[in-house]
């Protein structure tokens, strides 16, 4: 009798062993992980979820491990190595993951699958104050034809009020969406005021916009000096002609 009970008794034991110990290997992973040591970190993940496959932090931080790394670290399928964890994370837990939901929001997008739109409203739920997420949301939801924008593009500028992106993002949509030329002029405005050099050679479109804006709302005077100051190329200009208002829509 005492035999039998032992018997029955030790696969929990071991059981609980294995779970202390693949939550040890897990928290020395994650100090790799906030090290940026992904590879060491990655393989005391690996070594966690083969004592124990059922704990969703473990696929977050694998998600994330992979989402930080390179591709010379971890090679040419880190999409579907990132997809996979946070799936798995999501499978096991559908709880606090505001960047996996993120992710597979933006990988639901990519494929354009409706499902991005719960997704995404999930991870704007969960953190309301990351910029990359709203602008992601916005993304989505004009792709998608939703009707909650306005909130999240607000959002975006309450959160930055002093800074270019913001600001253009809420006046690309106001122009080449809800042609509201008055609205995107106000916002371009600001953007331009918070503009760095660097967020200048990053959105090239910025002047050409910014221009069909002017032409719109007849401030002649105003394009009159983009070109005098050489923002506008003659180039740009033939290019405006032949294609009008529709040569930069709202990008997906």
């Amino acid at each position: 009798m005492t035999r039998f009970i032992l018997i029955a008794i030790f696969p929990i034991y071991c059981l609980g062993q294995d779970s202390g110990l693949a939550e040890k290997i897990l928290d020395y992973g994650i100090k790799d992980y906030q090290d940026g040591k992904y590879i060491t970190a990655l393989s005391h993940f690996n070594r966690s979820i083969a004592l124990d496959s059922t704990n969703p932090k473990t696929y977050y931080f694998k998600g994330l491990t992979f989402l930080k790394g390179s591709r010379a670290d971890f090679g040419t399928n880190i999409s579907d190595s990132i997809k996979f964890s946070f799936s798995k994370t999501l499978e096991l837990d559908s709880g606090f993951y505001p960047i996996a939901y993120r992710y597979l929001a933006g990988s639901a997008f990519f494929n354009s699958s409706e499902e991005a739109v719960d997704l995404i409203e999930i991870a704007t739920k969960q953190d309301s104050s990351n910029l990359v997420t709203l602008i992601l949301s916005v993304r989505i939801k004009h792709h998608f034809e939703k009707e909650n924008i306005h909130q999240d593009l607000n959002r975006i500028v309450d959160l930055q009020p002093k800074s270019f992106q913001p600001y253009y993002i809420r006046g690309q949509y106001f122009f080449h969406t809800e042609n509201k030329p008055e609205q995107a002029y106000q916002d371009f405005r600001k953007a331009l005021r918070y503009a760095t050099d660097d967020d200048l050679n990053n959105f090239e479109s910025f002047y050409l916009t910014y221009y069909q804006i002017l032409e719109r709302t007849e401030r002649f005077s105003k394009m009159k000096k983009l070109k005098r100051r050489n923002k506008i190329t003659e180039v740009q200009l033939v290019k405006l002609k032949k294609y009008k208002y529709k040569i930069f829509e709202f990008e997906k």
